[in-house]
Parts: structure tokens; sequence; C-alpha cells
């Protein structure tokens, strides 16, 4: 039958995609969102941010071979680059950011950097958040940011880098298909660059048929 030889060639793809987890055409540029988890707890805030390494290559020139291709050799090399970039657009009011881990994963669209921070902080009820990734590149690129506060309903917003402030209710809920609520702030707070002086070794797992996570 037809039916178990697509099926082997449909396996057969998956696996291809997950062995390429960092490959991809670095020449074509799409523009993209990120996405950021805020994860609030008391006197902690933890963030998970992934960013599109397409993005990232145009503004950090990551393929350093010009091969069209970003392979993890040439990821791991410009982790401090960045970390040090990102750390830079983002900042969040009473709450430095450190880098605390990284990790990549694969998307739909593309393989994705993915920056793990912490800040030893009590998170606003209304935070400040600036945010200007891109902002020099790509004024259309967005940031969307979900917040989780223990006991609360989960709040979506969207970081504009254009005006570097959280947009309200109807762009956020237009943006993110099952937003619960939308926090609104205006952005005042200036970034500061840091960099992780280290890089090492990592492995590549296929976490499912369609994503593949290398961590450190």
């Amino acid at each position: 039958m037809a039916t178990p030889i697509i099926a082997a060639v449909a396996m057969r793809v998956a696996m291809l995609l997950c062995g390429l987890a960092l490959a991809g055409t670095a020449v074509a540029h799409k523009s993209s969102d990120s996405y950021l988890q805020i994860v609030v707890a008391p006197g902690q805030l933890d963030v998970r941010w992934d960013i599109a390494l397409r993005d990232l290559d145009v503004a950090l020139d990551l393929d350093s071979d010009a091969d069209g291709k970003l392979t993890w050799a040439e990821v791991r090399g410009a982790w401090p680059r960045i970390e040090a970039y990102a750390l830079q657009h983002l900042a969040i009011g009473g709450c430095p950011l450190a880098a605390k881990s990284r990790g990549l994963e694969r998307r739909n669209d593309g393989a994705y950097a993915v920056l793990y921070l912490s800040s030893p902080c009590t998170l606003a009820a209304q935070p400040v958040i600036a945010y200007s990734l891109f902002a020099g590149l790509d004024p259309t690129h967005r940031g969307i940011a979900k917040i989780q506060r223990p006991g609360e309903e989960v709040s979506l917003a969207v970081l504009e880098p254009s005006s570097a402030r959280v947009t309200g209710a109807a762009e956020a809920a237009s943006a993110v298909s099952g937003a619960v609520s939308v926090v609104a702030a205006n952005a005042a707070v200036t970034a500061a660059a840091r960099a992780c002086a280290t890089s090492s070794a990592a492995t590549t797992t296929c976490c499912s048929s369609s994503a593949c996570c290398c961590r450190r």
C-alpha cells in the first residue's frame, strides 16, 4: 500500500529536519515576532525569550562563512554577541536581567535562539517594559509577551520596538489567540548590555517530530 511508504517518507523528513535544526537560509529574511514567557514568583523573575535566528543573522551577521546556512558552531561562537545584543534591547522596570542559560528550538518558521534570563526582583503590578529589538532594522517586528503570576490569570502583551511600549488590549487580542487579559504600560527604562563570556558544547535532541532543542 502507498500509506506505509508515505508514512516512512514523512518520518525520514521529520528526522532530517531535526538533524538540521540550525540549518536554513540565512539570506532570505522574513519579518517575525519574538516570544517572551515571563514567570513571576515572590522575589524572583524568570524570562524565556525566543528570537528567530534569521533575524539575529541580519542584525549580527551570524553566517560567518557566508554559505547561506547557519551551523551550531557559528551560533555557539556568536552566543556572547547574541545575549549582549538582546539584553541591550530589553529592560523590565526594577528587574535587572541576567542570562543564566541558552538553547535552540525549531519552530514551523525556522530555528530560534532561546535565552533564559532571571532577576531577583518583585515585578510591579503594572510593569514598565522597554523593548527595542531590531528597531533599527525592522520597525514591524514585535515581541509577544506572556506574563504568569501565581494565582492569577495569564496576561498577554504586544511589545513594539517602534514605540518601545506595551500596546493595548485590541492589538494584543488580534496578535495572539486565546488572550485572557493584556498588560498596558509606558516604557521609560533603558537597557544595559550584558555579555556571557563563555560558550560550551551542546547536544541536539529531538523533542518531537517537529521540534528540536539544543541545550548546553
